[in-house]
């Protein structure tokens, strides 16, 4: 009797890890946090550009929505052309030492 109830135990003990589902939280710090949000707000207004847009296009075909600016597209091109022509160092400054002479005036090494 003992033998079939530990061998129904180690069927349960090997079973239930599979069965258990392991959640695990996304932790995100503040500027990731803000990034997101200005992201998913960045979509939202895209969807409301194109609603409009639908909308109203076709009663007004020049009509032109808040929600996308005219400028959006040239002002995306416009950094997209700044990137491929302007190379950006972005590695950490090293931070100059300043030294105290013994005169009591500080210079820079």
């Amino acid at each position: 009797m003992r033998k079939s109830s530990a061998k129904q135990q180690q069927e349960v003990e090997r079973v239930k890890p599979q069965s258990e589902k392991v959640h695990q939280t996304l932790i995100l710090d503040p500027a990731q946090r803000r990034r997101l949000q200005q992201q998913m707000q960045q979509k939202e207004l895209g969807t409301f550009a194109q609603s409009s847009i639908a909308l109203h296009h076709q009663f007004n075909p020049k009509f032109q929505t808040l929600f996308q600016p005219c400028n959006l597209m040239g002002a995306v091109q416009l950094i997209e052309d700044f990137n491929t022509h302007v190379s950006v160092d972005w590695s950490p400054r090293k931070a100059v030492k300043k030294t105290v002479v013994a005169t009591g005036t500080t210079t820079n090494s």
